[in-house]
């Protein structure tokens, strides 16, 4: 059986890439665990928990995910797969009856707040930024009351509706050819 770690949480861009990569790899007995960050991914490759993790590696428009650089520069590993998603980015807040005149805060993983600048600075250009370690983390912690109901979240549009957040808007990356790059991977036997 293939025990396979992500990125992120469930409904986060890594969940739908792990989904994908299963599916076009072939794999079929295999169990997805949502492991939050890179670094997570590794402790648990090196201590056996997890055959394989999937990360992304880098993003169209800003470049490689240097959550991975960082972890995995001195790491060898093998590339079982690779997916190329196309990343469209959504505002969501707690619910309809927050005015979005009264949201102060933007809060989403580095990768999402800087895929969005150019949006957020014509449409939100008074909220600041509040860094989450995922995307699908902000929005569950914005749900669960984590975060102050005058903070709007950076999702995937299947994030939000699984948290019972409300949809401000959709598809405001700055680049609507936004793709990233995931690679499900295992530790090389190479030292």
């Amino acid at each position: 059986m293939y025990i396979i770690g992500y990125m992120g949480i469930e409904g986060s861009f890594s969940d739908i890439a792990a989904e994908k990569l299963v599916a076009e790899t072939g794999i079929r007995d295999a169990k997805c665990i949502p492991m939050t960050s890179a670094k997570n991914i590794l402790q648990a490759l090196q201590n056996g928990e997890i055959t394989h993790g999937v990360l992304a590696v880098r993003n169209s428009s800003v470049g490689p995910v240097s959550e991975f650089v960082n972890t995995f520069q001195n790491v060898h590993y093998d590339i079982i797969g690779e997916y190329i998603l196309p990343i469209h980015h959504c505002i969501f807040r707690k619910n309809p009856k927050i005015a979005k005149s009264s949201l102060t805060v933007m809060a989403s993983h580095p990768q999402a707040l800087a895929q969005t600048r150019d949006y957020r600075k014509v449409h939100f250009p008074e909220l600041t930024e509040q860094v989450i370690d995922d995307t699908a983390l902000a929005a569950k912690w914005l749900a669960s009351g984590q975060l102050p109901e005058n903070t709007a979240v950076i999702c995937s549009e299947k994030c939000g509706p699984l948290f019972g957040l409300d949809l401000i808007a959709h598809n405001i990356e700055d680049a609507s050819d936004n793709t990233t790059i995931f690679w499900l991977l295992t530790l090389s036997d190479e030292k």
